[in-house]
């Protein structure tokens, strides 16, 4: 029996810059199933394609990095290893060719602390975390000691205390 293959595959980039990838069962499965999960990495000096198997509906990527694309798939079989694979899945694409936060937007109340985090590509080449700077809203750097490095590539800012917003110029609320 050929199952029908996973269905919404979707990915997130976690706090410790690691790549949460995760789908839903087939809805025909009545049986348990293994995963395949398929990616690559397409990069300026290198194109790789990894595999990995799994039992779960969800799989930890840690090698996330910037200046390149990755595309994700996913398949399923009888985890008794009976049957044939499914299809693979729709394809996830994730494109860190430019500047990648996590999360995109962040809400935040008055008084409270966020963090982001970020992966800078700066023209096709990496920026290794210990040297990105970040800024408020273009024009004012936010001291050193709230960022941190996450990983190599990944670097991370915590804001604290935040004031209520008013719009400036562009700009509707602050803009890392």
């Amino acid at each position: 029996v050929k199952p029908d293959p996973p269905d919404d595959l979707q990915a997130e980039i976690m706090k410790q810059g690691t790549l949460k990838v995760f789908w839903l069962k087939p809805i025909s499965a009545a049986y348990e199933l293994k995963y395949q999960v398929r990616y690559s990495v397409k990069a300026p000096e290198t194109n790789s394609q990894v595999y990995l198997l799994v039992n779960e509906t969800s799989v930890i990527i840690s090698d996330i990095q910037p200046c390149t694309e990755m595309s994700i798939e996913v398949r399923c079989i009888n985890s008794h290893k009976t049957g044939l694979w499914s299809n693979w899945s729709k394809t996830w694409v994730l494109n860190s060719q430019d500047v990648f936060y996590y999360p995109k937007k962040v809400l935040a109340s008055s008084g409270s602390s966020m963090s982001v985090s970020c992966l800078f590509c700066d023209n096709g080449k990496k920026v290794p975390s210990g040297n990105i700077t970040w800024w408020l809203n273009f024009g004012e750097k936010i001291p050193e000691h709230q960022y941190r490095a996450i990983s190599d590539y990944f670097s991370e800012v915590t804001l604290t205390d935040l004031n209520t917003t008013k719009p400036k110029g562009k700009f509707r609320y602050d803009a890392l």
